[in-house]
């Protein structure tokens, strides 16, 4: 036993076990270290009542809380690895010529490990496998990972926690064993060629982050988006504040739902008009008792076009109400052996906007498509001032962009879309299509209701399309050419209760083309 353990100490076996410390228990010891001052910590606030304290800056108390955690247990793994160095140099033989690349290979290993993945994650073109390969590097520090990510951050700390972490116990282990004065060291080669390569991992990893950071856009609170959810709930029918929201009928209704309420859905832009139809033909909660206001408000629901289709061919709604559908959910349709039914309720103008101080007042139809299939890049090429065109896109599969694809667009392939990234969930970055910003040079689509009515911004400008303004006026008069149908949209031969028909039928009728035209739309009976 004794001379295998002498063996496992001599060089030979010295950087397995090193690895073995360095890739295993060193992570292990420090997220303890970690999570047990945590714990204390949280104890004393506790017992003291620290949270309570209100005139501390939310921000400043979360700086603080993290310092006082990480502080201490860098302090403490400092001061074990710088013990463990000096142990290891007195069990050694006096002034015993080690190498460098010997006595912190295992330490240099994993850093560059981890930056070499990080690095070469920023090449490949899908997003989220980015993250996943550079997560394996990691895993040993799993549970500290996932307590960072709750704040959000996950992703910007990945390399700097686990290189930190490692840098800093080579830096102690060092330490401890140079103020021993026992252990000579000489110089390799190798270790240089190392910390060349690390240094040249950092900067390149640098540089990409800096690229892709300035090539996204990111959150400006002077320039706000138009996020397609934001506003919907002053639109929910029975709340309590919904009768000042939601138009109501010029007429007691001659229809009135008691029971097998259809189930709706749709497009963020038509909820207030379906809402709104809800609110007057659904028997109100207190004739059946206040236990069904959760199913009025499942069955009157708000997901969006992409979701609402989703929902329509999954079986859990009865109708929605949306923009045609794209040729993506037709063939998602179609795998499942389904047809949509179109049944025509309204109409409605697609416009485009920019900034208010933007010299450009109209675009014709052809100068749109040259400059969203990438033809045309400069407003001065359009009659504005020498500035490149910033030309957002909406989500895939939304109304907006499927109008854009299929009736503007047609035959032509959009550019590729302005992109961001924002955090989701457990602190992941996800990038997606940017939504519209007002930025100066910026050029934006969605319909006129939604940008007029539901989530208008101050500073933005709706553009004139082949010389006609998007008014109520013109699209009643069929002078405007981007004037879109919206729809009431079943799926065909699926069996529908009668009162879907029948509700269907009245948005049809005069009551309910009249609560369209009040609603702020253009009915079907005025073209």
């Amino acid at each position: 036993m004794t001379t295998w353990f002498s063996q496992f100490r001599s060089a030979k076996y010295q950087t397995v076990h090193w690895l073995l410390w360095t890739l295993v228990e060193l992570p292990i010891v420090f997220q303890c270290l970690l999570f047990s001052v945590g714990g204390v910590l949280m104890i004393l606030v506790e017992l003291l009542g620290w949270q309570e304290i209100s005139w501390i800056d939310q921000t400043l108390w979360q700086t603080l809380v993290t310092a006082l955690v990480f502080v201490p247990s860098f302090l403490l793994l400092f001061w074990l690895e710088f013990r463990r160095g000096r142990r290891w140099a007195a069990q050694s033989q006096p002034l015993q010529a080690e190498s460098v690349w010997a006595r912190y290979f295992p330490y240099l290993i994993p850093v560059l490990y981890g930056w070499s993945l990080w690095t070469l994650t920023w090449l490949l073109p899908d997003w989220e496998s980015q993250f996943m390969i550079a997560f394996f590097p990691f895993l040993p520090f799993l549970p500290l990972l996932g307590m960072v990510a709750l704040s959000g951050t996950a992703a910007f700390w990945l390399p700097v926690i686990h290189s930190g972490i490692y840098l800093l116990a080579a830096t102690a282990f060092a330490t401890g064993t140079w103020k021993s004065g026992r252990l000579a060291v000489r110089f390799d080669w190798r270790v240089l060629c190392v910390c060349a390569l690390l240094g040249l991992l950092v900067a390149a990893s640098s540089v990409q982050e800096w690229i892709r950071y300035h090539s996204l856009l990111h959150e400006d609170p002077q320039y706000p988006a138009l996020l397609e959810n934001r506003y919907t709930h002053r639109y929910r029918p029975f709340a309590n504040d919904s009768a000042k929201n939601l138009t109501p009928l010029r007429q007691s209704p001659a229809l009135r739902f008691t029971s097998d309420f259809p189930r709706l859905d749709g497009a963020t832009a038509l909820f207030p008009i379906y809402a709104a139809a809800a609110q007057a033909l659904y028997a109100p909660p207190e004739f059946v008792g206040m236990q069904a206001r959760l199913e009025f408000e499942e069955n009157v629901q708000c997901s969006t076009t992409p979701r609402a289709y989703d929902r329509l061919i999954d079986g859990h709604v009865d109708l929605i109400f949306a923009a045609a559908p794209s040729k993506a959910q037709e063939a998602l349709a179609a795998e499942k052996g389904l047809q949509f039914t179109l049944t025509p309720f309204a109409q409605e103008a697609f416009v485009f906007l920019v900034n208010a101080q933007n010299p450009v007042n109209g675009l014709s139809v052809e100068q749109i498509r040259a400059i969203y299939s990438g033809q045309t890049n400069d407003w001065k090429d359009v009659g504005g001032l020498p500035e490149k065109i910033m030309p957002f896109q909406r989500e895939a599969n939304s109304g907006s962009q499927t109008v854009m694809e299929k009736f503007v667009m047609r035959e032509l392939a959009l550019r590729k879309p302005l992109e961001e990234e924002r955090i989701e969930g457990m602190g992941g970055l996800v990038r997606s299509v940017a939504d519209y910003r007002n930025y100066k040079n910026a050029l934006g689509y969605s319909f006129r209701f939604y940008v007029t009515k539901m989530n208008s911004a101050p500073g933005i400008k709706l553009l004139e399309i082949d010389g006609v303004a998007p008014t109520v006026e013109n699209i009643r008069a069929g002078r405007y050419p981007l004037t879109e149908t919206v729809y009431m949209v079943t799926i065909k031969d699926r069996p529908q209760s009668g009162h879907t028909r029948q509700l269907q039928d009245w948005f049809l009728s005069e009551a309910g083309q009249q609560l369209v035209e009040d609603v702020g739309y253009v009915g079907l009976a005025s073209q």
